[in-house]
């Protein structure tokens, strides 16, 4: 291919892509920059860091967006995940890793909500993992989006980060002046946490023999991404936001003047019988909250206003067009509603907007964003603590030989229909008796009972179970001859319970 026509090719698709950047048409003209980083908004710092700060600002002081985030933190930590592994060595390890006070950022309620809002907020998160090279313990925390400036990544995968180049101000309190000493700006290296030979790193620690003694990596987690970097969620929803909030204190303006004079007088004489009749109403006019009284809350309704021919007396309209109003407000926040991904009625807690039927049918499509940051966060979690495991087998004690399989669940987000479940795992269990056949294994349906019961520790609940219980029925004799109702039936509800607990 010519390189003319190559050249056009490339400027007809940098025009069709590219909104912010002018590609000239003239032939000879080369852009400086990749294709591929023009439409990134995600990867210009400036743009990030407005959204950043604009985030934070509106989820502290704007009730729909702080509603958004909290809707969301609540359907997807809920009371808080679960996990558990069927090697006991494994479960030891988690146990270390859950129940170390400095991990409570992964571990705890809090920390978990905290996640899930700095991810709403920020748009990414960079965890530090700091890895005791003598035991293989994990510690971990935070780092703040805005200071990582750069990503350096693979040369032959831009995809693939290799650091993380942080830049920051270290404060050191200082006794002597009891204030924070601040040395100046720092910048530190990160590897990545699949980095397996990082030539260059900040914080790693060794011995005077050579001996590594702490592994310091970092990750991160990204969404509302192209590219290197990820943008709060819900940024295209923050400027319908400022338009409903500056709707919304137009509409305090209007009501406080409509408040602020309730008739309207016409004297007819100079300027000091205005003055007077003026300092008369003023005498007459109730308080703020009623009657000038203080032993009465509330001026006495149906006086007698006495007026004589030289003032007219008219009340002022007082019509605020809240009705058309409100359809406007609706109009607005219905746009924000679609950027968070959360209905209009549960974003405003506005309950005549609709009837059961179409708020079921609405709540699909909000319920199936929920399940997909919860399977984020699934992602994430089992990410993290296979890390751990394997830290602990490098460093630690961990044999090589552990079944390094573990489960992370959940809270449901729909709440459970009891009865039926109890009604199903009856039929499971008296099928399982008759057929002497497992269709779900115990545990696991045990787990996701107690979870619909709103058991917290799930865990410990089955060990209480284990030593309760003498055998399971794995061993399954011939198929016993069930009618063809009573076998249908339970069949059926062994479908039920094996979809209820994901197997």
């Amino acid at each position: 291919m010519p390189d003319t026509e190559s050249e056009n090719i490339r400027r007809r698709v940098a025009a069709r892509f590219s909104e912010s950047t002018t590609v000239p048409e003239e032939a000879g003209w080369q852009p400086l920059t990749p294709l591929t980083a023009w439409r990134r908004p995600e990867d210009d710092p400036a743009v990030r860091q407005d959204a950043i700060i604009a985030s934070y600002y509106y989820a502290r002081r704007d009730p729909l967006y702080q509603r958004a985030i909290q809707l969301t933190r609540a359907y997807t930590f809920g009371r808080g995940l679960t996990w558990s592994a069927r090697d006991p060595r494994v479960a030891a390890v988690l146990s270390d890793f859950m129940d170390d006070r400095d991990n409570a950022i992964f571990s705890r309620a809090v920390g978990q909500w905290e996640l899930c809002e700095r991810l709403l907020i920020t748009g990414e998160l960079f965890p530090v993992f700091f890895v005791n090279c003598r035991t293989g313990r994990v510690k971990t925390a935070l780092v703040e989006p805005l200071e990582i400036t750069e990503i350096i990544t693979d040369p032959d995968n831009q995809y693939r980060p290799l650091y993380y180049r942080r830049e920051y101000t270290a404060l050191a309190w200082d006794w002597r002046s009891e204030t924070y000493q601040q040395p100046g700006l720092q910048r530190a290296y990160y590897p990545d946490w699949y980095n397996r030979h990082p030539e260059r790193s900040t914080f790693d620690e060794y011995a005077e023999d050579g001996t590594r003694l702490t592994r310091v990596v970092m990750t991160q987690l990204k969404v509302n991404s192209h590219g290197l970097r990820g943008l709060p969620p819900f940024y295209a929803g923050i400027p319908w936001i400022k338009a409903y909030k500056g709707f919304q204190e137009d509409r305090a303006t209007l009501t406080l003047a409509l408040a602020t004079f309730a008739f309207k007088a016409k004297v007819r004489g100079n300027q000091a019988q205005i003055g007077r009749v003026a300092g008369q109403l003023g005498r007459s006019v109730a308080g703020r909250y009623g009657s000038h009284s203080a032993d009465r809350e509330r001026a006495e309704g149906a006086q007698t206003w006495v007026e004589n021919d030289s003032m007219n007396l008219d009340q002022i309209r007082v019509d605020s067009g809240a009705a058309n109003a409100y359809q406007d407000g609706r109009m607005l926040r219905q746009q924000v509603s679609a950027a968070v991904g959360v209905t209009e009625p549960d974003l405003t807690g506005d309950p005549s907007i609709g009837n059961l039927a179409s708020l079921t049918a609405m709540n699909g499509p909000q319920v199936k964003g929920f399940e997909a940051w919860q399977q984020i966060f699934r992602d994430f979690y089992r990410d993290v603590f296979q890390f751990v495991l394997e830290q602990a087998q490098t460093y630690g004690t961990l044999p090589r030989d552990a079944d390094l399989s573990f489960e992370v669940d959940f809270p449901p987000i729909v709440t459970e229909d009891l009865p039926s479940l109890v009604n199903a795992v009856a039929q499971l269990l008296q099928a399982q008796s008759l057929m002497a056949r497992e269709f779900i294994p115990w545990k696991r349906l045990a787990a996701r009972v107690l979870q619909a019961f709103g058991e917290q520790d799930v865990d410990a609940a089955l060990d209480e179970l284990q030593t309760t219980t003498t055998a399971t029925p794995e061993s399954a004799a011939t198929d016993a001859a069930l009618p063809d109702a009573q076998a249908e039936a339970l069949r059926r509800a062994a479908e039920a319970l094996r979809e209820a607990a994901g197997v």
